[in-house]
């Protein structure tokens, strides 16, 4: 993969940002003391039709406009607002009126105590359509859990000052399909082929929403695509998908009164291929204000100002343009609109005055335009898709997973040249908070403990079933106590780990114990299981010289 995807990635697309973006895992200690906090929490406002619901705050009701004007050298402290519910995604919008050039500094908070690192947004850059009611309107910021907003105001000469009609948009889209029940890996390599593609009805697209009383909002017009335009959505890297797109399209169908997400392809970090605009292939989408016909817009969910995309998103990015261009030529340029030159495959920012999407994948167009010219000349994708070795994604945020080995260093950042942190045995319990990052031909997750946080490679790492009473999750036990999912069927030559606790091994399925396994341990299973009581056990070979049957409760695959 080029360097660029391997390097930090820079600023943002449909954005003007002026100050580092928002992680939700990096967040600052900062309480409410000293800040300007300002009416109750609006009330909830459920959508019409479907499970996602939206709820307006407006500063000039709730605060009036006075706090956001500097006086003389005194900065105004910055206003927080409470949403009614956590908010997947949240978004300001002001009037048409307000000049050209005005920003917002925001951060969220889901407890008011913590905070995300400050983001500054101005107008959204894919306007690919006309706003509702002359307004101007910002990105949808994707915030995971947010209960609170805090932010100031600058006007187009970046003084502090109130923007005329500003109010914010709390989205709340997180009842639908996940991700873990939905995602489905894209082709392994790009091919000429149509890859998986993850329907509308799939990632949970309320289709009520592309309808006011009875009639299509924005109904579908064709046109032969002639170029790609790449864009990200500037939203949190590795939330779930799912809940990213619902809110995306929640945003840009009702907020802004499109009637369907602009996009006509999204992609994720685990390499999979989302439907978007709805009408099928060759629907004008709305992600390019003036150059919406004629072109296919693909979107890489997430921000890269300081993060690299995943190999699976760049697999998945270069499958999607593969079959949109697969009638053109991926390295040539043509003449588009009032553009004399425009390449096949192009950006936001060469069709809009944008970021989009941002300075490092920008850079690794050349790169896109050879992977596509590859999989056009029937070579599948090309050497530089991604490291050979680099390992698929296992775990999602949020997942208990424990140390596989003894001595597993934890590190500082994605990759062995990063520095050691500590020192971890074998079985240690942590929690997925970031990742995959790809580095070193591994996959790297940022992980959390009771009193510590780095980042792992995968191959250290295996999942874990928390146990429903943490007093049952004792050595010894095999069987009954834990609160798991349905048992996935073990094959023979898999090889396994214990996890909940230390194992006793058996000399044959309920039989009498031989030995005791510790959490973390390895074993190869060595044949078929066979139930007793309600529990499979399985003979496996622990590879020190013992072999006998253990609990199927207890296992899971490497």
């Amino acid at each position: 993969m080029p360097h660029a995807l391997r390097a930090p990635m820079a600023v943002s697309g449909g954005l003007s940002l002026t100050r580092r973006p928002v992680s939700r895992r990096a967040v600052v200690a900062a309480g409410l003391a000293g800040l300007a906090y300002r009416g109750a929490p609006p009330a909830a406002a459920q959508s019409d039709a479907g499970l996602t619901r939206s709820s307006r705050w407006v500063e000039a009701e709730e605060v009036g406009v006075a706090r956001a004007e500097a006086i003389g050298e005194i900065v105004p402290e910055p206003i927080v607002f409470a949403t009614p519910w956590p908010a997947t995604a949240v978004a300001p919008h002001w009037s048409g009126k307000e000049r050209p050039g005005a920003t917002i500094e925001l951060a969220y908070s889901a407890d008011g105590e913590r905070w995300s690192d400050p983001l500054t947004v101005g107008e959204d850059g894919d306007s690919g359509r006309p706003g509702k009611g002359g307004r101007r309107y910002g990105p949808p910021i994707v915030t995971g859990q947010a209960a609170f907003v805090r932010y100031r105001s600058f006007n187009a000469a970046g003084r502090p000052a109130a923007i005329l009609g500003l109010a914010w948009e709390s989205i709340d889209a997180a009842v639908g399909p996940g991700s873990l029940v939905t995602a489905q890996e894209a082709a392994a390599t790009p091919s000429a082929g149509n890859p998986p593609v993850i329907t509308r009805a799939a990632w949970g697209a309320d289709e009520s929403l592309r309808f006011a009383n009875g009639w299509e909002i924005w109904p579908p017009e064709y046109a032969p695509v002639a170029h790609a335009i790449v864009h990200h959505s500037d939203t949190v890297n590795y939330e779930d998908p799912l809940v990213a797109i619902r809110s995306i399209y929640y945003y840009h169908a009702v907020t802004r009164g499109w009637g369907d997400i602009g996009y006509n392809r999204l992609v994720d970090y685990l390499g999979n291929v989302y439907e978007g605009r709805a009408g099928g292939e060759g629907v004008v989408g709305g992600h390019a204000a003036g150059y919406n016909v004629g072109t296919f817009g693909v979107c890489t969910i997430g921000r890269f100002h300081g993060e690299e995309p995943t190999p699976e998103m760049g697999r998945a990015l270069v499958a999607a343009v593969a079959w949109a261009t697969r009638a053109l030529d991926p390295l040539a340029e043509a003449p588009f609109a009032d553009i004399a030159g425009l390449p096949t495959i192009c950006a936001h920012r060469d069709v809009n005055p944008t970021s989009c999407p941002g300075d490092a994948l920008y850079a690794d167009l050349g790169w896109l335009r050879e992977e596509v010219a590859a999989v056009a000349a029937g070579d599948g994708a090309g050497t530089d898709a991604e490291p050979a070795d680099a390992a698929p994604p296992e775990f999602r945020i949020g997942d208990a997973v424990a140390t596989t080995d003894a001595d597993v260093t934890l590190r500082e950042g994605p990759g062995l040249a990063a520095a050691a942190v500590a020192t971890l045995p074998i079985g240690e319990p942590l929690v997925v908070a970031e990742g995959p990052v790809g580095a070193d031909g591994l996959a790297w997750y940022r992980v959390e403990g009771a009193s510590l946080a780095g980042w792992v490679a995968a191959d250290w790492l295996t999942a874990v079933t928390p146990a429903a009473d943490p007093e049952a999750a004792v050595g010894g036990m095999d069987g009954g106590s834990l609160d798991v999912a349905q048992p996935v069927i073990l094959g023979e030559g898999t090889t396994a780990a214990v996890t909940g606790g230390d194992l006793v091994l058996r000399d044959g399925p309920g039989g009498e114990v031989v030995d005791t396994l510790p959490e973390g341990a390895w074993v190869e299973i060595t044949g078929r299981p066979e139930e007793r009581g309600g529990t499979l056990w399985y003979p496996v070979d622990t590879g020190l010289d013992s072999v006998g049957w253990v609990s199927g409760d207890y296992l899971r695959p490497v």
